[in-house]
């Protein structure tokens, strides 16, 4: 496990250099001068003005000096300052990642206590008016946008009804029902269609037709035999889905006016911020690659016939 554990850590360190090469180059194709949006809303802008900032954050500089200083930095844990906040980088994410962590997790757990029984429960029922309302339920959550939803929600329960607030400015629990909530039915819908297709899948197989000949309970059969079985590819996704949740979580932050690093990313991407864009999604990417790491991890556990060398 030591040696797998060390092979992948090195298989992570060209992945996060590929993303920390392409979030340069797409910063620098986005039109507009940085100088300028940092500028604006301070009166009159001379050239003078505009030169004295581009020096100093070195914008004139080529190129591939600007990207071989963001890299040299970058290996140093160093990802500048933020142009626009005047403050570390990596300071405002550690500040802002427990507002999109707390998101993600009640998003992630959402989706799993819906998504999971609903596809479980549609498999034991195949072909029942139950097996074709949740995978109805399911496709819509699949297939309905974010951003949509998010304000169907906010109409309805803080805008006619009232119960819930609006916006949310901290980590309260009344403020998070609606964006995870927003977050979660989308997984859901997802989680929920391929645990019913591989429940489905597993219940054909020999050893849990042999469990039932044996005259084991049902509950017995579906929980200890088939589930377990059942869980590995959901597992697969369940990571992956968790990566999806902080880049969703950009979209959810941002109509929910919820602090966290996707709403961090999009203003900086609008304030061309090139070092608080840079090291967000850096730090987002690490943040996905130690998920997958994790979630094989999990294999392990949930198939002991899975063997890493």
């Amino acid at each position: 496990m030591l040696k797998y554990t060390l092979k992948r850590v090195f298989q992570l360190l060209p992945v996060l250099f590929l993303v920390a090469s392409i979030v340069f180059l797409l910063m620098r194709l986005i039109p507009g001068d940085p100088a300028m949006l940092m500028l604006s809303g301070q009166g009159a802008v001379t050239p003078e003005m505009i030169q004295e900032l581009h020096d100093k954050l070195g914008l004139d500089d080529p190129l591939h000096i600007q990207y071989l200083n963001f890299i040299g930095n970058a290996l140093q844990g160093d990802f500048g300052s933020s142009n626009r906040l005047k403050a570390p980088v990596f300071r405002i994410l550690i500040r802002q990642f427990p507002y999109t962590a707390e998101l993600a997790a009640a998003g992630m757990l959402l989706s799993v206590v819906i998504g999971m029984p609903l596809g479980i429960l549609s498999a034991l029922k195949r072909g029942s008016w139950f097996d074709s309302v949740s995978m109805v339920v399911a496709m819509f959550g699949v297939s309905v946008p974010l951003f949509w939803f998010g304000l169907m929600l906010l109409l309805l329960f803080s805008f006619r009804l009232g119960w819930l607030p609006p916006t949310s400015s901290g980590l309260d629990l009344r403020s998070l029902v609606l964006p995870a909530v927003t977050l979660g039915f989308s997984q859901a819908g997802l989680i929920a269609r391929l645990t019913r297709s591989s429940m489905l899948e597993t219940l054909r197989q020999d050893y849990v037709v042999t469990a039932r000949s044996k005259g084991l309970r049902e509950r017995n059969v579906t929980l200890r035999h088939a589930l377990r079985n059942a869980l590995i590819p959901v597992v697969t996704v369940l990571g992956l889905q968790l990566g999806t949740m902080f880049a969703g979580a950009a979209v959810t932050e941002t109509v929910f006016s919820r602090p966290g690093i996707g709403r961090v990313i999009v203003n900086a991407v609008v304030w061309k911020d090139y070092p608080l864009v840079q090291g967000a999604v850096l730090f987002s990417a690490l943040a996905f690659l130690t998920v997958n790491f994790a979630v094989d991890i999990v294999y392990a556990w949930l198939d002991p016939r899975i063997h890493y060398t």
